[in-house]
């Protein structure tokens, strides 16, 4: 395999996201483990029922619903859960100032509902407490869960960015050997890594929804822009990685100076153009007109500068910035191969 090289080098930064990934849900198992009833709300219901100490009684609604009357006298707690479907109403009562009191106002903030009360003149004060569930579980929306996976995406993409440049430094000579020409040689270099960056961020959001499933059954949505969104996901990386190696394609050098600091410009760029935009003071406004065109050009502005206000207009409407940052990607891959067929070794 002629580019073996580069498909080494994919393996190491998966093996590096895969550490970090099993670090994160390693950390979220231990955070989990110290919540052992679970922070929802059917959880907490789940385990007033569990209670040894509880009198339970069921009964079926004419409407379908199963209610469960809950009577626990030695911890003082009287609950009365309701569940239909995927809905679940609870009232619950119990002493005031006990440790359920303080759990209940807690989870009563992740509720559709609640009715907060003190009966200050009963003998033992308490409080009763009502909400709705609605789906139980964790709701997860796919647009959102692949627009967290970019970081991963941009990791790996700076990792493996520049991977022509690496064969300039010592090793040209030994890539002219290869049966291929020099056109096949760099795409297929860049395919393995494209390839990589896809694989990572796919490990990523089976990490989320593991790591979503340790609290409660996930239930994944489809947000009506998706599609863009998941584009933005994909496609922003690949073109943050075609402009590295198209900037470093030339050098004789390894890339990583050359990515450390295009990785500071990209991000430093947006921001000096959004503050100096409305800005009078005659130096500003040179800042702005030269942060403003390199915007244009710089992969960052549409993946982490979207808004109503951006400076760049194709960055105001995830189609404007899907569409840029394509054709960003297809710019800066084909100048580098541009470039890789006229070094000399």
């Amino acid at each position: 395999m002629f580019y073996y090289i580069e498909l080494l080098r994919a393996l190491r930064a998966l093996r590096v996201v895969g550490i970090l990934l099993a670090l994160g849900l390693l950390a979220g198992i231990l955070f989990r483990l110290s919540f052992p009833h679970g922070p929802f709300e059917q959880d907490w219901a789940a385990a007033i029922e569990r209670s040894p100490t509880a009198h339970i009684k069921r009964t079926r609604l004419p409407d379908g619903g199963l209610q469960t009357v809950v009577d626990d006298t030695k911890s003082g707690v009287h609950a009365v859960i309701v569940r239909h479907g995927d809905s679940t109403t609870m009232r619950v009562t119990v002493p005031s100032g006990s440790a359920t009191t303080t759990t209940t106002s807690t989870f009563g903030t992740h509720s559709r509902g609640e009715d907060h009360a003190v009966n200050p003149s009963s003998p033992q004060h308490r409080e009763s407490t009502t909400m709705t569930v609605v789906n139980p579980g964790n709701e997860l929306w796919l647009g959102m869960l692949f627009s967290i996976t970019v970081p991963i995406g941009l990791l790996v993409a700076t990792l493996l960015g520049g991977p022509l440049s690496k064969e300039n430094n010592g090793h040209l000579e030994l890539a002219w050997t290869k049966p291929v020409s020099r056109e096949v040689y760099a795409s297929a270099a860049v395919l393995v890594d494209v390839v990589t960056m896809l694989v990572s961020q796919g490990a990523a959001l089976l990490a989320l929804v593991l790591g979503s499933a340790l609290w409660a059954l996930p239930h994944v949505r489809v947000e009506s822009d998706a599609a863009l969104q998941i584009g933005l996901a994909l496609v922003g990386p690949i073109a943050w990685y075609a402009c590295v190696t198209a900037l470093s394609t030339s050098l004789k050098r390894g890339p990583g100076a050359t990515i450390g600091i295009a990785l500071v410009v990209a991000i430093v760029t947006p921001v000096l153009a959004g503050n100096t935009q409305r800005s009078s003071w005659p130096v500003a406004q040179v800042v702005h007109a030269i942060s403003g065109a390199l915007s244009y050009i710089d992969p960052i502005t549409y993946v982490w500068f979207q808004s109503p206000d951006a400076v760049v207009s194709l960055a105001r409407s995830a189609s404007g910035a899907l569409s840029a940052l394509a054709g960003l990607a297809i710019v800066y891959v084909v100048l580098a191969l541009v470039q890789w067929r006229r070094v000399e070794a």
